[in-house]
């Protein structure tokens, strides 16, 4: 489900190669959630669970 709005993506765009996965020399922005399993994430659409948020590969926001 999250490779529709990751990889699926950054591929319809042409930008596969760049960004869409977590892998060594692709942009590195990633949202860390406080969810135990994927489906908590859309049980709780609309409340704010990132605990991290890192952008262009720094932390730019921490949740404590």
């Amino acid at each position: 489900m999250l490779t529709a709005v990751t990889l699926n993506s950054a591929a319809a765009v042409g930008r596969a190669e760049d960004i869409g996965t977590i892998e060594e020399g692709k942009a590195g922005d990633l949202v860390i959630w406080d969810a135990p399993d994927l489906d908590y994430l859309f049980y709780r659409l609309g409340g704010n669970l990132a605990e991290v948020i890192v952008k262009n590969g720094e932390v730019v926001e921490k949740n404590d």
